[in-house]
């Protein structure tokens, strides 16, 4: 983000986005694209506040922008503004330097909800693609502390490995490349919990 943005980008900025995803909570066709290009725009000003203003960040924890976007998941057959979603939290997830921030983003349940969710694959191999990078940004940026928000050792539950182990043997590579990354990662993992939960048959 270089000079010019500093000048379009500040806590206004975060606070308009907000007003128009409130505004269109419902996607008509009369709005899809404000809402897609909203998105868009969210993952851009969010990572500028995490480099240069730190209440550009701090407006989109204290008003729960994050519950708010995932709320677009709820809405089928919406698979543009499912995608939109998707890579702007991928890029988030992916671009956030600040340790504290970062810490705050993957511990908020949300990014599990969107882990889960039933997805309509057999509609849009694009959806696929960028679902299965998301998950691989997760993996990419777990550490012993942030893993933790993922896997359940009470329950035995790890939906981000899980998710992206039932496409291991996609017909498309980068797919299978993605879900190798993430497994490949996992395994690296230190932790005894999650160690013995990859081990065992799925």
């Amino acid at each position: 983000f270089g000079s010019e943005d500093k000048g379009r980008f500040n806590v206004q900025t975060i606070k308009n986005l907000h007003f128009l995803l409130e505004k269109n909570h419902h996607v008509l066709d009369t709005n899809r694209e404000i809402v897609i290009e909203s998105l868009r725009k969210m993952s851009e000003v969010v990572i500028w506040g995490d480099q240069h203003d730190s209440k550009v960040f701090d407006y989109f924890l204290e008003n729960n922008l994050l519950a708010l976007m995932i709320q677009y998941l709820g809405q089928e057959n919406e698979l543009r503004v499912q995608r939109q979603l998707i890579q702007t939290l991928s890029i988030l997830i992916q671009n956030i330097s600040n340790p504290t921030s970062l810490f705050f983003l993957l511990s908020n349940n949300y990014i599990n909800d969107l882990i889960i969710h039933r997805f309509d694959f057999t509609q849009d191999d694009e959806l696929l693609a960028h679902y299965v990078s998301f998950l691989k940004t997760i993996a990419l940026r777990l550490n012993h502390t942030t893993v933790q928000f993922f896997f359940d050792k009470d329950k035995n539950e790890f939906p981000l490995y899980t998710q992206a182990v039932k496409f291991f043997n996609h017909h498309e590579g980068m797919v299978r490349i993605a879900v190798r990354t993430l497994s490949l990662t996992i395994y690296r993992t230190s932790e005894k919990g999650v160690l013995e939960f990859v081990l065992q048959p799925i």
